[in-house]
């Protein structure tokens, strides 16, 4: 394709070459400039079938390294040893899966211009040789001098690269993951400010090394727009000045004025192909240090077995049999549970037989609560199992081992997140000899001393090493630290008359009746399920109720973006910067024109100076104002980008620093409903893509000075103009609009990937232990996976149908080029007698290099409509409203409070407007110096729901009376009491990644700005 792309341009030359012959002699056939026409147009249209092939083959083929990459990241993550998973954070990775994955897929459409941008140079420069003679020598000397340049930027690109990928991105991506994993510990110590600061602050590092970096884009775009020019003004000088008969004629200006154009291409693409390859050798040793990362040694050979004195078991089996295979489930005393239906958490991949699956829920005790729950075990989970208590989490873990059927089932202490009545049971079904698991090995961790006596032999683990082991009946007798320690604790565990006094009855029975003994607030937490279905297990039709989903489908806009989201980042931008950068493309425009102009008057001296000495000072003036023109136009441009550098850099910290504020500012119930994934989404790329909206004014204003010239020169062209641009709105419009929803769909489907990556990732010692790491791999059957990369209701094919899109555009844009390249051609020809030969040459060189433009203009526009859906999105969260006030305006009076006792009045509490009351009317006195303790019944969310209301994370009508002051709401209180004085334990673990001297100093804040 570059090949035919040289000579193909080459051929064109040689037609325009023939046609401003044609013009000039007028004693020539008219069929000749109707045939050079028709010869022009057929080249062209067969240059661009050749092209569009070039690209789409180049861009399936980005599209494929891309999803390897990402597939090769995901498997790597799923196999890699905790060692390396201590070094690589979940922010990391998915900043390898995201933005190292794609400058893989950028760099691959472009990669063969490494060895055919060279190619087309060097040919060039040979026609170029046959026009200038020697002459053309200097201009390769600029070439060459400019090569050291280009190399020294690249560089700086590098180190900057380097600095910025190796730092910033992670670091900020890392912590912007430990916020929205920790919120609620965030809100419940009001440290939203502090950790606001600490994004800020390594995203202003982040945006310093932005700006370096464009302000080397910038001079990148200056020698871009001066190279072409400076190896023309070089060599047309050279040519004029070493032999006074040399005079710059039409023919040869302009077929080497098409040539330098032909240059303009590859000598503009290879730096910035070099910078791309910079940046994906950057990329690609991130990728290789996480890929060559070692991987989880399964085997458990801790010595070599040669010196072992252990005894050998002589094993008989069929031959080509595997006698040590078989299957292991595990239970971590952390429930994981995965963001899906409580039927597919209980599953896990595996087919559902009903029998089976309804003894699993008896005996782990799910049956009440899919009583409870909205839609029976059809009901969604949600993220992190959000929509469930710990103890109820905790069972449906269980669960998912007993039904596996594995042949060893790892318990780490699955009893500790239940009751005793619910303990008992589920050891005596599951676990016990005589439970659903008594054919299966069970190795149980626990601290319950009541389980010993049931259990087959018993580890003892002192000071991290085996201290004993043996029955329990041998342990007992035996005196050791197993016997002291039963001693020393047995009377403060259950005992079996406790754990006996229900007897007579099931426990689902006892639990129902415990649970709709109380009043209707019993329900509590648990309605506030937000599960679109409304049926039971028992089949009946399901009705979708406003606020019962729990994770809401993510919002996708339709239709043209809207103005107010243009004007929002213009406003990021600021209207001066706006103005200025609009006056220094209109200067660049005016230079250029001037430029063009001016070299159309200078061939003509070739007729006015015919078999006469071409005037020294002629010549100067030609060369001086021709070189003074070019350099303005490249000045221009480079002040054009330079104030566009400094305006998107601003308007990208502007948006960044709106989105944190709201999110963070957001209630605890945007992130009950909004996947982890889904935020991190906005802050992985779409922060990064405003930046990249400044190339369009580039080709706008080459597009109007192409037209203008085409039909300066020839003004019958202005017949066609209107129609050409008619149709060409008409294909830009159809082909934005199209484009611009293809990057919705593709933005909403990459969130998946974030929050199945991060869930991936929690739940990783789970998936290891089913052995799910091959299944997850071999279900990635298409763009990395169906399931994997896009919901059910979006088709896989997104990114895919990207590409015959793009070309359906190619193919229609460059017919539009091509027309205009002919009938500025026919229109030279029928108007041969009233044109200037110089003029002529002048807009059929452009209109050659049109095509390009145009096809670079339309997908600019759409790059730019579908860049500003980054926007889009990021205000869709800064639109979304934020908690209450912190500070109310009706405050206590001076020296409060004086006395402790705090009195709760009718209090109510909902987790969302829509949903019904989970809290109904408590009242409640606590007399000072008093030790309250809230109490519930098998963990169904009673106290949660009172505490985190309390503290005013979740919404709530609720007063509060406190001797010396009136009744005034509990934000009040809490900011006055609360954050001094009261140290708060969450259920929910989290540690950030910071010092522990880092966690007091925010407490000493929070005490300072409330005595404050």
């Amino acid at each position: 394709a570059h090949i035919m792309r040289t000579h193909s341009h080459q051929l064109m030359n040689h037609v325009v070459w023939l046609l401003v012959t044609f013009t000039e002699d007028k004693a020539q056939y008219e069929w000749r400039g109707y045939l050079y026409a028709v010869l022009l147009f057929v080249t062209a249209v067969l240059q661009s079938l050749l092209l569009q092939q070039y690209f789409s083959n180049c861009f399936l083929l980005g599209m494929r390294v891309r999803t390897a990459i990402t597939a090769a990241v995901y498997k790597k993550a799923l196999v890699v040893s905790n060692a390396v998973r201590k070094e690589s954070t979940v922010g990391e990775i998915v900043n390898l899966m995201s933005a190292d994955a794609q400058r893989f897929n950028d760099v691959t459409n472009f990669i063969h211009l490494l060895w055919g941008a060279p190619l087309q140079i060097m040919v060039s420069l040979i026609f170029l040789w046959q026009e200038l003679g020697p002459s053309v020598l200097a201009g390769m000397g600029v070439i060459v001098l400019l090569i050291p340049i280009n190399g020294m930027l690249a560089i700086r690109t590098k180190r900057l690269q380097v600095t910025w990928h190796a730092r910033s991105p992670d670091t900020r991506m890392k912590l912007m993951t430990e916020i929205l994993n920790g919120m609620k510990i965030l809100k419940f110590y009001a440290w939203e400010p502090s950790f606001e600061d600490q994004v800020l602050g390594i995203r202003n590092k982040e945006l310093r090394a932005m700006k370096k970096s464009s302000y080397i884009f910038s001079v990148s775009i200056l020698l871009f727009t001066c190279t072409p020019f400076l190896i023309s003004l070089v060599s047309f000088a050279v040519y004029v000045a070493v032999d006074p008969r040399n005079i710059l004629d039409a023919q040869k200006a302009f077929t080497s004025i098409a040539l330098f154009n032909i240059l303009r291409f590859p000598i503009g693409m290879l730096p910035m192909v070099i910078s791309s390859m910079v940046q994906a050798n950057v990329s690609c040793k991130r990728l290789e240090k996480f890929l060559s990362g070692k991987d989880a040694d399964n085997s458990a050979i801790l010595r070599d077995p040669s010196r072992g004195t252990s005894p050998w078991v002589h094993q008989h089996h069929p031959l080509g049999s595997d006698p040590q295979c078989g299957s292991v489930a595990y239970v971590p005393q952390q429930a994981w549970v995965l963001n899906d239906t409580l039927r597919g958490n209980v599953l896990f991949g595996k087919e559902l037989e009903e029998a089976r699956y309804q003894k699993v829920l008896e005996a782990c005790a799910l049956l009440p609560d899919l009583d409870l729950l909205p839609g029976g075990d059809q009901t969604e989970i949600g993220e992190k199992g959000i929509n469930l208590s710990g103890g109820q989490k905790q069972r449906v873990s269980l669960a998912r081992a007993v039904y596996s059927m594995a042949d060893i089932i790892i318990l780490d202490d699955p009893l500790s997140a239940v009751d005793t009545h619910v303990g008992k049971h589920i050891f005596n079904r599951v676990i016990g000899p005589r439970g659903l698991l008594q054919h299966r090995t069970r190795v149980l961790v626990t601290h319950g001393l009541t389980f010993l006596p049931h259990v087959d032999q018993i580890v003892v683990l002192e000071a991290g090493a085996v201290s004993e082991v043996g029955t329990f009946a041998a342990l007992r007798v035996s005196h050791g630290a197993f016997a002291n320690f039963l001693v020393t604790y047995s009377g403060q565990s259950s005992s079996e008359e406790e754990w006996g006094c229900f007897s007579g009855a099931s426990l689902p029975s006892m639990l129902f009746s415990r649970l709709f003994s109380k009043n209707k607030a019993g329900t509590l937490l648990r309605n506030s399920v937000r599960s679109n279905m409304s049926a039971r297990a028992d089949g009946r039709s399901a009705q979708v109720v406003k606020g019962q989903r729990l994770i809401e489908k993510e919002t996708m806009e339709t239709g043209q973006v809207r103005f107010a989201v243009y004007l929002q980042y213009l406003r990021s931008v600021g209207w001066l910067f706006c103005l200025l950068i609009s006056l220094m493309y209109v200067a660049q425009n005016v230079a250029a024109i001037g430029q063009n102009l001016w070299l159309s008057d200078w061939t003509n001296d070739a007729i006015t100076y015919f078999n006469q000495t071409y005037p020294t000072t002629k010549r100067d003036q030609r060369i001086a104002v021709f070189g003074a023109l070019g350099i303005a136009q490249g000045v221009f441009v480079f002040l054009a980008a330079f104030f566009m550098t400094i305006a998107t850099i601003a308007a990208s910290r502007s948006l960044h620093a709106s989105l944190l504020q709201n999110i963070l500012r957001a209630p605890m119930v945007f992130f009950d409903t909004t996947p982890t994934g889904r935020i991190i989404n906005r802050f992985a790329k779409v922060t990064l893509t405003p930046r990249d909206l400044k190339i369009n004014r580039r080709f706008t204003s080459w597009q109007f000075v192409t037209v203008f010239v085409i039909c300066l020169a020839t003004p019958y062209f202005t017949a066609i103009v209107v129609p050409l641009a008619v149709f060409y709105y008409f294909i830009q419009r159809f082909y934005v609009c199209t484009s611009r929803q293809l990057r919705r769909l593709d933005s909403v489907t990459r969130s998946p990937i974030y929050s199945h990556f991060g869930e991936t990732v929690a739940g990783l010692s789970v998936i290891r232990a089913y052995g799910h790491q091959q299944l997850n791999i071999t279900s990635l059957p298409l763009s990395v996976s169906y399931h994997f990369l896009f919901p059910s209701d979006v088709p896989p094919s997104v990114i895919v149908a990207s590409l015959p899109v793009s070309l359906w555009l190619a193919i229609r844009l460059e017919l539009v080029g091509n027309l205009v390249v002919f009938f500025s051609a026919l229109f030279a020809v029928i108007a041969r007698d009233k044109l200037d030969s110089g003029l002529v040459g002048l807009s059929i060189s452009y209109a050659l290099n049109v095509t390009q433009v145009l096809n670079w203009l339309v997908r600019q526009t759409a790059e730019l409509e579908t860049n500003i859906v980054s926007v889009e999105r990021v205000s869709e969260y800064t639109r979304m409203q934020n908690e209450g006030a912190w500070v109310s305006d009706c405050r206590p009076p001076q020296g409060w409070p004086v006395e402790g006792r705090i009195q709760f009045v009718d209090y109510k509490a909902r987790y969302r407007p829509e949903l019904e009351l989970v809290l109904h009317g408590l009242s409640s006195s606590i007399a000072s110096n008093e030790k309250v303790i809230a109490c519930e019944c098998e963990r169904d969310g009673c106290k949660s729901s009172l505490f985190v209301i309390m503290i005013k994370v979740q919404s709530s009508v609720l007063f509060v009376n406190v001797p010396g002051a009136k009744v005034i709401p509990l934000t009040v209180c809490l900011c006055v009491c609360f954050c001094v004085c009261m140290c708060l334990c969450c259920v929910c673990m989290c540690v950030w990644c910071m010092s522990v001297c880092m966690y007091e100093w925010y407490m000493y804040v929070c005490i300072w700005c409330v005595y404050v």
